[in-house]
């Protein structure tokens, strides 16, 4: 393999490339962001020289499905992003970013120094949205009793064996859990007061179509019982032999439906 064979490789191995040659196109990708406030001295922690943090404490978490890529198929990925300035200059740090796709993560660590690695993120649309968030509050809270046990365990009882640093960082992890847990269990709430309103409204919607549907029902059945009776094949119906036998017809047709209605409104099925 000569000098000029190798550069013209798009990556490693030369027996097979880890992911195609430029240029790189990421076609109808479909984004969601979530942008929060968090701790500063977080963001201070994670924020490498000589990046300094903006005034507003935020970070980002995106969620980036791929389902058309040249070179690299369909993937979806995630990431952190914490806004920081550069110089003076605003930027974005991408932090942490994970990946299902072996090929973009290799060129993502390759060609442009993201900090990916191999993951199961997934962004889909739910149908059955606030069930599924009222049962994942369920499994966290589980979850976190034990966590929340443990370090108020580790706080209130002796522990002359542990550093002064880490008795302190338990009873930090012990408050932000017990607030993390009274958030899940509000939002638990929340979700399900907002499903049950959610039911009442689809249960009021579709009573209401049903009373337009039984009062639309009820105006069509005179007029539907005098077609029939004119449909009748037998002698001496009404207006067989009259010229104008249909307008008559519909005319007593028209009338009876005017009767209908008028009758619903004296009894108070509509107004």
């Amino acid at each position: 393999m000569r000098r000029e064979d190798v550069l013209r490789l798009p990556s490693m191995p030369a027996a097979g490339p880890s992911y195609p040659a430029g240029p790189y196109r990421f076609v109808n990708r479909e984004f969601l962001v979530i942008t929060y406030e968090t701790d500063p001295e977080l963001i201070r922690a994670g924020l490498p020289e000589p990046l300094e943090p903006i005034d507003q404490p935020i970070v980002h978490y995106e969620w980036i499905k791929m389902p058309d890529s040249s070179g690299f198929g369909s993937y979806t990925e995630s990431g952190l992003v914490i806004p920081a300035r550069l110089n003076g200059e605003e930027v974005n740090f991408v932090s942490q970013m994970y990946l299902d796709d072996d090929p973009p993560i290799a060129a993502g660590r390759e060609i442009w120094g993201f900090p990916k690695k191999y993951a199961h993120p997934k962004l889909e649309i739910v149908k059955d949205t606030l069930g599924r968030l009222r049962r994942t509050c369920v499994r966290l809270h589980r979850q976190l009793t034990g966590l929340r046990v443990l370090f108020h365990r580790l706080d209130q009882k002796n522990t002359d064996h542990l550093t002064p640093a880490l008795r302190i960082h338990a009873g930090k992890l012990a408050q932000r859990l017990d607030g993390l847990d009274h958030d899940i269990v509000e939002l638990r709430e929340r979700s399900r007061l907002l499903e049950e309103e959610l039911r009442f409204k689809n249960e009021e919607e579709s009573n209401h179509h049903l009373h337009t549907l039984s009062i639309v029902t009820s105006l069509l059945l005179p007029p539907t019982l005098i077609t029939g009776i004119f449909g009748m094949n037998t002698k001496g119906l009404p207006l067989t032999d009259v010229e104008s036998g249909f307008l008559w017809a519909a005319l007593l047709m028209a009338s009876s439906v005017g009767a209908a209605y008028l009758f619903m409104r004296r009894a108070g099925i509509f107004r």
